[in-house]
């Protein structure tokens, strides 16, 4: 599976003390399908050093894959500690 992340998504999580955001993400394949097709995926941006300077670069990490769309709110707003998203029939 190749995901894309959609990072017009992205949230701070409450309370971080590492600046996280965690991002929806979807199977390339499935990207406008409809959302009972599955294949969602959650993201989270990670800090990763580079080279002998120690040069910081952020990059997208998945935090899990293969996910319905209820499920990866959920997830998302598990992580975020707060209800950023509604799932389908809830007010966010």
């Amino acid at each position: 599976m190749s995901a894309e992340v959609y990072k017009n998504t992205a949230i701070a999580q409450k309370n971080s003390k590492r600046n996280a955001y965690f991002a929806f993400g979807r199977d390339a394949e499935l990207h406008g399908q409809d959302k009972s097709e599955g294949g969602y995926a959650v993201f989270v941006i990670k800090n990763e050093y580079v080279g002998q300077a120690g040069n910081l670069r952020r990059v997208w990490m998945l935090v899990e894959k293969n996910l319905g769309f209820n499920a990866a709110i959920n997830l998302l707003n598990k992580r975020v500690g707060f209800k950023a998203y509604a799932t389908d029939g809830e007010q966010a």
